[in-house]
């Protein structure tokens, strides 16, 4: 059976959708089409619900990918998936990855007590291990999401809205984190995301309607209002920031960048299916290793099989861009 699904890359000038007050963004009327295949995917033995990168800049194809899976569990692999190791028995809201250099992998994590940990590779196989954790107390729902591969910085969204700045310091087996800068969200916020200049969120109000909003002169400013988003994720392609999001009612993926919007039709390859519905999306500029990921990598969680997906992200960039007049 030939599966594929189609992804809507609904490219809007973020600069122009800005400016334009308090008013709702506009659709963009024309949407192209690009037909791609997946470079790489790997079945899981769970449904996985988001994951964080752990680079390896000395062996690109070391760097080891954290997944978390929707019962909270929390496992590490590497890009091939071979020999998934789970990590504490503790259950787990989310996850983030540090990119530091020449140094043993580091990742955050936010338990079910709403509270921070931290891990640090501890074995040649890609296992990790527990670091102390020290900083002032905090409050944690989630990561925001970021374009760049982070070293000693991190935002949160707290459980009281609001979105905080840390500044990590990794030090042996410590980890301790200092609170530079909170801005409060705008309500209903579930998620957040940001780039070097602007910081994004993903709201739901009451009635379950969801927007995309930007922090700008001091003021929050919708970017866009589509229904039925589920997850979002800041991707940097083409070196514009894009967000991607996911709504499952739609099967859709939205990125925004430079007025153009595509579709991207994921088809079956030649050994690797494509994606009937796509569950969450997200992507890095960290080197995997080999000449597809060395530029980083679009992942995509499977909706329906316990798979995850992989499409090179200078294959992506170069297909979008050979789209656009």
């Amino acid at each position: 059976m030939h599966i594929k699904t189609k992804i809507c890359l609904l490219m809007s000038a973020v600069t122009a959708l800005w400016a334009c007050s308090n008013e709702k963004a506009p659709e963009p009327t024309h949407i192209s089409t690009v037909e791609i295949v997946a470079t790489h995917a790997f079945d899981t033995a769970t449904q996985i619900e988001t994951l964080a990168f752990v680079p390896n800049n000395v062996a690109p194809w070391l760097g080891r990918l954290i997944l978390l899976d929707i019962s909270g569990h929390i496992f590490s692999t590497d890009i091939e998936g071979r020999q998934p190791i789970a990590i504490n028995s503790t259950l787990y809201h989310d996850i983030f990855g540090l990119s530091l250099d020449n140094a043993a992998g580091v990742f955050l994590a936010i338990n079910d007590r709403s509270s921070l940990e931290a891990f640090i590779e501890s074995d040649d196989n890609g296992g990790f291990s527990p670091m102390t954790y020290s900083g002032s107390p905090l409050k944690a729902a989630s990561f925001c999401k970021s374009t760049t591969p982070m070293t000693d910085k991190a935002k949160v969204l707290s459980v009281d809205g609001n979105i905080v700045d840390l500044t990590i310091n990794v030090q042996s087996t410590l980890v301790e984190h200092l609170e530079t800068n909170s801005l409060q969200a705008p309500d209903g916020t579930i998620a957040c995301a940001y780039d070097a200049e602007h910081i994004f969120v993903m709201t739901r109000s009451s009635k379950g309607n969801s927007a995309i909003k930007v922090y700008e002169a001091g003021k929050w400013r919708p970017v866009t209002s589509p229904k039925n988003i589920t997850a979002f994720s800041p991707v940097l392609l083409n070196g514009e920031t894009n967000l991607g999001y996911v709504g499952n009612g739609h099967n859709i993926l939205h990125t925004f960048s430079q007025g153009q919007s595509t579709q991207l039709v994921v088809n079956n390859g030649l050994s690797i299916m494509g994606l009937a519905k796509v569950d969450f999306v997200t992507a890095t500029t960290s080197n995997y290793g080999g000449a597809a990921f060395k530029d980083g990598v679009i992942v995509m969680i499977d909706a329906d099989e316990q798979r995850i997906v992989f499409i090179s992200l200078d294959y992506a960039g170069r297909k979008i861009s050979q789209s656009i007049p």
